[in-house]
């Protein structure tokens, strides 16, 4: 879907529009990449590092592979990733939460929130090393509101 989405413009960068973006900068946003191909950031149980493993390997040159067919941005930090998403100028973003509500509210933007995908190669999902899951009580909220 990423691929389809990407149409490159190798004489013009302003022209490219990428499959696919998120913060290259933060290594939250590649964990769900580690995970999807079997890897992750420490050995099980333990707080040994786990990324010398061929999963690991695999998920970083699915990464690569992205960048070389121009799906991906070749640097790109939260900024960019959010522009290039509200500009248009990119059909997907991995993005938390905290920012959803931004992209919808963007008449300028038709966006759905969708989960992190299943990798095709590995058939595991995506996950990420931390979420969020909030609920907000109103103060002035009173019995069978609160419960």
């Amino acid at each position: 879907m990423a691929v389809a989405a990407t149409h490159a413009s190798p004489s013009d960068r302003a022209k490219q529009q990428y499959g696919l973006v998120w913060n290259f900068v933060e290594p939250f946003f590649l964990v769900p990449f580690l995970s999807g191909f079997g890897g992750w950031v420490f050995e099980q149980d333990s707080s040994i590092p786990a990324l010398d493993t061929p999963e690991v390997v695999a998920a970083l040159q699915f990464v690569v592979a992205l960048q070389q067919h121009r799906v991906l941005p070749a640097n790109c930090d939260y900024e960019t990733a959010d522009m290039l998403f509200k500009s248009g100028r990119a059909a997907m973003i991995i993005n938390g939460d905290w920012s959803w509500s931004d992209y919808l509210s963007n008449t300028n933007i038709d966006a759905v929130i969708a989960p992190l995908p299943v990798v095709s190669k590995t058939g595991l999902p995506m996950a990420p090393m931390v979420a969020t899951k909030g609920y907000s009580l109103n103060i002035n909220a009173q019995g069978a509101q609160v419960e």
